[in-house]
């Protein structure tokens, strides 16, 4: 960990200066860049001096059970998750610096209601994203990815379908954001070079239809293929 992140803290510390998380009432912050070796405890050891930690979730895919690269950390008070939210690009896990930011929008935890009709807030924050390199594989394509949309806002999910026969990934994703502001800004981002290619972005992206598991990856997601 960077000795700038002990500074920041005691700057903090002995002033008002409790921001977004504390004003929002937020006692979580999500964590984003983590190497997908981090755990729990690793995560927790972090901000232990920020205040009490009462928990970390570590954002795993649904399909495959691998890490995504972030984490939600719930801290005792708004007021030790704002502490937190001041070190943003001052610590450092693996060789990777990580983005710290208030955790905000989510609502009462309902962020992945998969595919039901309660469902269009979130579907009202993804995005469809093609045109990226996929040669290195699901776990560098996700990390890509995550680093790229990341700098838009708090990313919930990223979806990477892949060729049922074949295994090889179909060169697309549907990308969950935590909030429409941050589906806009990613929206800008159509055209750019980035994740090792020329950036496709769509934000008008088609609701999932009920009760259909397979999501994307079904016949919908075959029009791309």
């Amino acid at each position: 960990v960077q000795p700038a992140a002990k500074k920041q803290r005691v700057d903090v510390n002995g002033t008002a200066a409790t921001p977004a998380a504390a004003a929002g009432g937020s006692s979580t912050i999500f964590v984003g860049n983590l190497p997908w070796s981090a755990t729990e405890d690793d995560i927790a050891g972090l901000f232990a001096d920020c205040g009490e930690v009462k928990g970390v979730r570590i954002a795993t895919d649904q399909e495959t059970g691998r890490a995504r690269g972030f984490a939600h950390v719930e801290f005792e008070d708004a007021e030790s998750a704002a502490k937190a939210v001041e070190l943003n690009g001052q610590l450092d896990m693996g060789g990777r610096t990580l983005k710290v930011d208030s955790s905000t929008g989510r609502g009462g935890g309902g962020g992945a209601t998969p595919g039901g009709r309660g469902g269009g807030s979130s579907d009202g924050t993804t995005i469809f994203v093609k045109g990226f390199d996929t040669s290195e594989g699901e776990d560098a394509t996700r990390a890509a990815l995550q680093e790229v949309f990341g700098e838009c806002g708090e990313v919930v999910n990223i979806r990477l379908p892949s060729d049922r026969e074949s295994g090889e990934l179909k060169g697309i994703a549907y990308i969950e954001f935590g909030s429409a502001d941050a589906k806009d800004k990613a929206g800008e981002l159509n055209g750019s070079e980035a994740a090792g290619g020329y950036l496709k972005v769509d934000v008008n992206v088609q609701p999932r239809t009920p009760g259909s598991g397979g999501g994307f990856g079904g016949g919908r997601g075959g029009g791309f293929g």
